[in-house]
């Protein structure tokens, strides 16, 4: 099977103060630091912006693909990544503000996603990781289906009878540090990562 990757890189970035996507940390953007975790195992890169006026930094060769609508939110994004990698069986899909989520830990999510399943999230400190997990490209069909009905909640997908939400144990044992629950939203996290990165 192939694997592909979507990067969600579309948010406003409100409580930041500016797109999370150009947010430098230690030299390098989180968009950039997102793209390079996933880059090795993904045949095909997409990175799913708000509208063709966002700014982003410079890529390499990832396709750029937009929001239908502006602003709605992770679940559309992910319709729309995953519409655009048609051609793969299982798509990554990791949000641009996780910068500590390590290769590794994506290649342990892809093995958990066997026959029976549809999708693989993981889950710390009580709650599922729809943004830092696998999916078959073939829930696209169910997903739209979810967004007419007027569904917009990213963790929607975690209540298909199909996609597996690992146990907090099962989530360690695959990522220690719990690097997926480390999203930066705010100034104040932005700082908390980089004393991360510094040792501090």
């Amino acid at each position: 099977m192939t694997v592909g990757a979507l990067v969600l890189a579309g948010g406003f970035g409100r409580r930041m103060g500016q797109p999370k996507a150009t947010v430098d940390l230690e030299g390098r953007t989180l968009l950039g630091r997102s793209i390079d975790c996933v880059s090795g195992l993904a045949r095909e890169v997409v990175v799913c912006a708000r509208d063709s006026a966002q700014e982003l930094p410079p890529l390499r060769d990832q396709r750029v693909v937009f929001d239908r609508s502006p602003g709605g939110g992770p679940l559309q994004a992910i319709a729309t990544g995953l519409s655009a990698l048609a051609t793969v069986d299982r798509a990554i899909v990791l949000a641009c503000d996780v910068p500590f989520v390590t290769t590794a830990a994506l290649e342990a999510l892809l093995d958990r996603l066997d026959s029976q399943s549809d999708g693989v999230v993981p889950k710390f400190d009580g709650r599922a990781q729809p943004l830092c997990a696998v999916y078959r490209t073939s829930l696209l069909e169910p997903l739209e289906a979810l967004l007419e009905a007027g569904e917009q909640r990213a963790m929607s997908l975690t209540e298909f009878d199909k996609v597996l939400v690992l146990s907090e144990a099962e989530s360690a044992a695959i990522d220690p540090s719990g690097s997926a629950a480390f999203d930066i939203d705010t100034p104040e996290q932005l700082e908390a990562a980089r004393r991360r990165l510094r040792g501090g």
